[in-house]
């Protein structure tokens, strides 16, 4: 009995991690591949003139010539926490992935344009803009 109970306790808290450590996956690329040469960071927070409580984050990551099987990866891992919309082109590849909460609600886009390949299953693309936007409230 008392196993039983270890053992349901330790499930539901390795489920609630899990889909915690998830969500932060594309947080985690977007702050490797920043510091990463050839390509290009920016960050810019909003916040409320009166009470200077932070209203809203915007992350912004430009690349060049990049390999963004991981960042696919990743949206597509995140897609059961969230709506997951994607949109492949002759001309580049669109995700855009929502996910709400209580206290922040995050919006991820990826757009990547000019795939290197003639596949539709390119991940190699002259052009990629992962934008990571994080509302607060």
């Amino acid at each position: 009995m008392i196993i039983r109970r270890i053992f349901l306790i330790l499930t539901l808290l390795v489920g609630l991690t899990a889909s915690a450590f998830s969500q932060n996956s594309i947080d985690r690329l977007v702050e490797n591949h920043s510091s990463v040469g050839q390509s290009k960071f920016t960050s810019a927070v909003e916040r409320d003139p009166k009470t200077r409580k932070i209203q809203r984050v915007v992350k912004v990551l430009e690349m060049g010539n990049a390999d963004v099987s991981r960042f696919i990866a990743a949206f597509r891992r995140e897609a059961a926490t969230g709506d997951l919309t994607e949109r492949r082109t002759d001309t580049g590849l669109t995700m855009v992935l929502t996910v709400p909460g209580k206290a922040q609600n995050h919006v991820y886009m990826m757009r990547c344009d000019g795939p290197s390949g003639l596949s539709r299953k390119a991940t190699r693309y002259n052009f990629t803009k992962v934008t990571v936007i994080v509302k607060y409230g």
